[in-house]
């Protein structure tokens, strides 16, 4: 007997300290479309944390290994299916590779939707994951059998997507939200002599920060910034290493550990630039945040990025993410004072328009009620 009726299951794989805030967006904008009673989530136990969302929560522990995870989110999905049968699931964060569940609700009438964050494939791979070769193929079937493949911008299209059969599913929509009132402009002081090179995420491979940092000492040594500072804001599997080279290179580094966004805020403001060299992203949260806060960026053309950051308009694209292209860029951005002020503020414009809740919500009503009109209509039977 069915106890309730939930009309979206939205499914991650265990999540990273950065990925409640996508999980946190998705929630508030189905939630403004549905209400919070018809909102299910599948994902690891760091969701505990959103709870007070009053949703629906099934998760696995983190304790338990990759296979135990993974098996466990594919027995939560198919058990919400049928107990409370939800009509629309939507597989995100990594989860978009969990092929079984994904036929096994095509084959129960439910709506399926793969929202790529980000390249979980490519992640593995660069990595060196053992894992790669499992999710590479895991993806090609699950992207067969999915309803619909949602990315942020046209130009994680053609970076991930070489299927006319495919193209047929994909739409755009995105989830991030930005709080124009927390994420305030600040005009950076005219004297920026001591430079600050900001750099926030994971330390991890994809991410390459250890180029960021071989960079950073290009900087000093042939471009001669000595006036230089480099700050660092994250954790990751890389920390160590990091940390060991920088003992051995300089003292005008900083590392910090995830900090409040309050703190991260204060952060934004003082950089100079932020710097993201990623090899793989979907589009960036703290990339996002520095626009918003003033701040001007340099980012690797990967995923969404290319079709936010607009070279010299409303931010700087590197040509490579090897160290010294990456130093030649911040050296060249650096020249330039009157461009930085310009980008600063055609950024933080062009993300208001946006990256607000009401635009999300109505991309959203569109690729919803084109898959299924009568969730839109709350008409589900």
């Amino acid at each position: 007997m069915k106890t309730s009726e939930y009309l979206i299951g939205l499914v991650t794989y265990p999540l990273e300290k950065a990925g409640l805030t996508p999980v946190s967006d998705l929630i508030t904008i189905f939630t403004y479309i549905f209400g919070k009673d018809k909102i299910l989530l599948i994902s690891g136990d760091e969701v505990i944390h959103l709870n007070a969302r009053d949703i629906k929560l099934f998760f696995c522990k983190g304790k338990e290994n990759f296979v135990k995870k993974t098996l466990k989110l594919i027995v939560y999905t198919i058990k919400s299916a049928l107990l409370y049968n939800v009509k629309v699931f939507i597989f995100t964060l990594g989860a978009e590779i969990l092929f079984p569940a994904i036929i096994i609700l095509k084959l129960l009438r439910r709506k399926t939707i793969a929202l790529l964050a980000g390249d979980t494939v490519k992640v593995y791979k660069v990595k060196h994951d053992y894992k790669y070769p499992l999710a590479s193929i895991s993806w090609f079937i699950s992207s067969i059998f999915v309803d619909r493949i949602i990315v942020y911008s046209p130009a994680f299209i053609r970076a991930k997507i070489n299927s006319r059969y495919l193209l047929r599913k994909v739409r755009v929509a995105s989830h991030h939200i930005l709080d124009f009132n927390v994420f305030k402009f600040k005009s950076i002081s005219e004297d920026i002599s001591d430079i600050i090179i900001g750099y926030v995420g994971r330390l991890s491979p994809e991410k390459n920060p250890l180029n960021l940092l071989l960079a950073f000492y290009l900087l000093k040594k042939k471009y001669h910034l000595t006036r230089l500072r480099l700050i660092i804001i994250g954790d990751g599997s890389q920390r160590e290493l990091l940390m060991k080279l920088i003992k051995k290179m300089d003292n005008t580094i900083s590392f910090v550990r995830w900090c409040p966004r309050e703190e991260l805020i204060k952060y934004y403001h003082s950089f100079t630039l932020l710097v993201l060299p990623s090899y793989t992203e979907g589009l960036p949260y703290v990339l996002l945040e520095a626009m918003a806060c003033g701040t001007p960026v340099i980012a690797a053309p990967v995923g969404a990025i290319p079709d936010i950051v607009k070279e010299g308009l409303t931010g700087f694209l590197l040509e490579s993410q090897n160290a010294v292209s990456i130093a030649k860029k911040i050296a060249n951005v650096l020249r330039d004072r009157e461009q930085l002020k310009r980008v600063r503020r055609l950024a933080h414009l062009y993300l208001r328009k946006k990256f607000t809740l009401e635009y999300n919500v109505q991309r959203w009503r569109v690729v919803l009620a084109e898959l299924d009109k009568c969730l839109i209509e709350n008409k589900c039977q």
